[in-house]
């Protein structure tokens, strides 16, 4: 095989020798001029209070030379005119250096959160939050993200706040603070043009470039974030000797870089009929991993899509015999841009020989509606650990009130509406009712008072 050149082969080796020397002679002006402009910036040196100084000073609005498009390989924003409306100055090394770390950390959350597409990415200078507790300058930076590819909406903007401290020795960032709600995907958290955090992001913008999963950033991480999220759901036992022992699943999901932390105790069940013991326990885990779109079916608990959420679910078996399974589901929850904590309970019940989950209408049938069963007179408040905080002469005045509320607030409720609120004991009907705003309370009734005595235990002992 011959080697094949980009000369024709009809030139002569005279010709040939002149247009080499002019080649060599372009090549070497081009060199020489290329270099003109900005000098390719070295690694930030001195202190990480220098550092930080040289951060807020006045920068620019250039691209980052270490940012290409995956395409073409070419810097970013290559077009000045995209930037006409901000500065022209040139952006510090130890800008370029944090916004280029910046977005590195921003496309691998990318990758890990699933966030497709290109945005947008407007960068305010960074500033000096506060000094931490080592005495370290930790920096803040805010960001706006605009989602590019987005249509038929005006909430395609993004808010991205991030903290940092730089380490001169390591000449590395730790980030140490987040608020990313992009990785979420949730369309309710995404902000229009005129929102406040936009609008100043905008107004005080100094860079800008675009950014995908698939943009080369020819550039080292230098930076220490937290780990992506950690899962587990594993199976632990407590002592045979406990009342009601029950083997037990502990499933943890802890997402520190978006603030997420769940932990949920759910309970598993052993049966001889493996058909069954599938259906059982995935009615369990239905009902103790549920979402919060109480307008979808189905209703799953989705982390990936949380930000700054604290979940604890936990349990109490009120009833497990040959015939039913009956349990109280219990969640404290706490999402740090809501105004407080709340905590509640929803129950389930199933049938041990189907696997089926019984309703509220099963047991009752037509007999009643909430409002009758409310006034039947047969409910009393299962006061339980509050009991200590109230005298018998409190207890008595305090029900009369919360049971007035009570039947007030579901006159024209529908059995069907408490298909996740009641509960079986071995002798008793159970309701999750709320009294006032979002407090609740669980009220229960002996089965026999309403006439209901053949959902009773006839065994208790036989658990």
């Amino acid at each position: 095989m011959t080697k094949q050149t980009i000369l024709p082969k009809n030139m002569t080796p005279a010709m040939r020798c002149f247009a080499a020397a002019c080649c060599s002679f372009l090549l070497l002006f081009s060199l020489l001029f290329s270099g003109c402009g900005r000098q390719a910036s070295e690694a930030p040196s001195g202190s990480a209070i220098s550092h930080a100084s040289a951060l807020i000073s006045p920068i620019a609005s250039v691209p980052l030379s270490h940012l290409l498009t995956a395409s073409l390989s070419l810097p970013a924003l290559a077009d000045v005119t995209t930037l006409a409306a901000f500065p022209c100055a040139e952006l510090s090394p130890e800008t370029e250096d944090i916004f280029c770390q910046i977005l590195l950390l921003l496309q691998d959350g990318f990758r890990r959160y699933q966030v497709h597409g290109t945005y947008q990415v407007y960068f305010s200078a960074p500033e000096k939050a506060y000094t931490d507790d080592d005495s370290n300058t930790v920096m803040g930076c805010r960001l706006l993200l605009k989602d590019i590819d987005a249509v038929g909406t005006d909430f395609i903007y993004w808010e991205e706040n991030l903290n940092f401290v730089f380490d001169s020795e390591s000449d590395r960032y730790t980030f140490t603070w987040y608020y990313e709600p992009v990785m979420t995907q949730d369309d309710s958290l995404a902000i229009s043009a005129n929102f406040s955090w936009a609008e100043e992001v905008l107004e005080n913008c100094i860079y800008e470039t675009t950014l995908s999963p698939d943009t080369i950033i020819d550039a080292q991480v230098k930076y220490d974030a937290v780990p992506c999220p950690v899962i587990s759901d594993s199976f632990f036992t407590t002592s045979p000797y406990f009342p009601l022992h029950t083997m037990s699943y502990l499933y943890t999901y802890q997402d520190e870089r978006m603030g997420v932390y769940i932990t949920v105790s759910y309970p598993a069940l052993y049966v001889s009929d493996s058909d069954l013991k599938k259906t059982l326990n995935a009615r369990i885990r239905d009902a103790f991993f549920y979402g919060y779109d109480w307008e979808k079916e189905p209703n799953p608990l989705i982390p990936e899509e949380m930000i700054l959420t604290s979940i604890d679910r936990s349990y109490f078996i009120t009833r497990e015999d040959a015939q039913y399974f009956s349990v109280r589901i219990y969640e404290y929850s706490e999402a740090r841009r809501a105004a407080h904590p709340n905590e509640w309970e929803t129950g389930l019940t199933l049938s041990m020989e189907t696997g089926t989950v019984i309703t509220l209408r099963d047991i009752t049938g037509d007999t009643y509606t909430p409002a009758q069963l409310l006034d039947s007179g047969a409910f009393h408040i299962n006061w339980g650990d509050l009991a200590r905080y109230l005298d018998e002469e409190g207890m008595t005045r305090t029900e009369k009130e919360w049971m007035e509320t009570i039947r007030e607030n579901y006159q024209n409720s529908t059995l069907e509406d408490f298909d996740t609120d009641f509960y079986l004991t071995d002798d008793s009907l159970g309701l999750i009712v709320t009294t006032f705003g979002d407090e609740y309370v669980c009220i229960e009734a002996k089965l026999s008072d309403l006439g209901l005595e053949e959902w009773s235990n006839p065994n208790p002992a036989d658990r």
